[in-house]
């Protein structure tokens, strides 16, 4: 059984075993008491492993050592990292509504602490399990080698966000029923914690409308990607083992195939050692060539007249520029039949509002926030390409969404 500490005791110890905990929760793994002995730098480590035995920091069995799963927990929460986890936020609500009973019966300031206690972790845990659900995401698609594996792990993480989305619907439910309490109860800090946390749901749906679009993304660029791999590595292989010119008919396409011929050749910069240029004949007669064509070039230079051209400065002209009536806007998209985007890019707007592609970008968020109850929002991105001033092709993906009295 562990000897308890109190919070001083508890640094204390946490302190001394240092080393040890960090090469524990940085290898993830059990290791061996050998391999953890290069790492502490006191000079009579076996003291500090009893030390942090007794007191239930780490475990040994059969000369094995683990960290203990409360440690790696609290590091895991502090740091943002390690695996999702929803289950927290579920039991805090439960923990809330208890509690909000508990002092509608009792009034008793023991229960408000615990109420402001619980929605500031609930206010951290669902930002935090945000911003690790979109790095995870990241992760798998940039560093997972298997290709079943990674487009699994992409599934469950989309199935995670739809979790995590479910969840804050829920927890925006609860707080509309309990308008009452937060509206009446006299406390202030409450009342500020529970407006913090609703703009902090609200804000949380749109980045995991974003974890969405890029889930779908990499799903698609899994899918694509791999049937061209597979295509090279089959002749890699017989190309490797002499085959490619027998087993296909890679002669008969390269012949027929002049593709090559029309490409820009390629020049390679490539920088000249300055030994090579002081040390020898060739070197020294290629310095000569340069210094007469700098020294050409800026004779020609000086000898040119330069010519002043006058412009004259634009003439300042107030330019009025009105804002969309966003109200008005809506009410012709919900009786069109086509989805917000392609509404948005495809109607005419009046002359004198501002209707480039970023301003255009702009009313389709815009709408989509303001006007959440009123519109449906389905589960596919499509895209739209455009090209831009430079004449570049770029793409843009984007959420269907239709009115709700649309029956589409």
């Amino acid at each position: 059984m562990p000897i308890k500490l109190n919070i001083k005791q508890f640094f204390y110890v946490l302190n001394q075993g240092k080393e040890v905990i960090d090469t524990l929760f940085g290898k993830k793994n059990t290791l061996q008491k050998n391999e953890i002995l290069p790492n502490i730098l006191n000079k009579n480590p076996e003291k500090i492993f009893e030390k942090l035995i007794i007191h239930g920091i780490i475990h040994e069995k059969n000369d094995k050592i683990n960290l203990d799963d409360r440690i790696i927990s609290l590091l895991e929460d502090y740091l943002e990292i390690g695996e999702i986890n929803t289950d927290t936020i579920i039991g805090d609500i439960n923990t809330l509504k208890k509690n909000i009973e508990y002092y509608r019966n009792d009034k008793q300031i023991k229960y408000l602490k615990i109420i402001r206690k619980i929605l500031t972790k609930i206010n951290n845990t669902i930002t935090r399990q945000i911003i690790l659900l979109d790095n995870q995401v990241d992760k798998t698609f940039k560093t997972e080698q298997n290709y079943n594996n990674r487009l699994k792990k992409l599934e469950n993480y989309r199935e995670e966000r739809n979790n995590i989305l479910k969840l804050i619907k829920d927890t925006e439910k609860f707080l509309e029923n309990e308008k009452g309490f937060f509206n009446n109860v006299r406390d202030d800090e409450i009342q500020f914690l529970q407006k913090e946390l609703k703009k902090t749901l609200y804000d949380n749906k749109d980045y995991l409308i974003a974890i969405q679009s890029q889930i779908i993304d990499y799903i698609n660029r899994i899918k694509i990607n791999p049937k061209i791999v597979d295509k090279l590595n089959k002749l890699k292989a017989l190309k490797d083992n002499a085959e490619l010119r027998f087993k296909t008919n890679i002669k008969d396409v390269v012949q027929k195939n002049n593709s090559l011929l029309f490409q820009k050749q390629e020049t390679f910069k490539w920088q000249v050692p300055i030994n090579f240029l002081t040390d020898t004949d060739t070197g020294r007669r290629i310095l000569l060539k340069v210094r007469k064509k700098v020294k050409k070039n800026s004779k020609e230079n000086i000898d040119k007249k330069p010519t002043i051209k006058r412009i004259k400065p634009p003439t300042k002209r107030k330019i009025e520029i009105k804002r969309l009536n966003i109200d008005k806007y809506f009410k012709k998209f919900e009786k069109s039949k086509i989805d917000l985007f392609n509404f948005i890019f495809d109607s005419k707007l009046p002359k004198d509002v501002p209707q480039n592609i970023d301003d255009r970008l702009s009313y389709f968020v815009k709408i989509s926030i303001d006007y959440e109850k009123k519109i449906s929002l389905k589960k596919e991105i499509k895209y739209y390409k455009y090209k831009d001033e430079n004449g570049k092709t770029n793409k843009i993906g984007y959420a269907v969404i239709f009115p709700k009295n649309n029956k589409i």
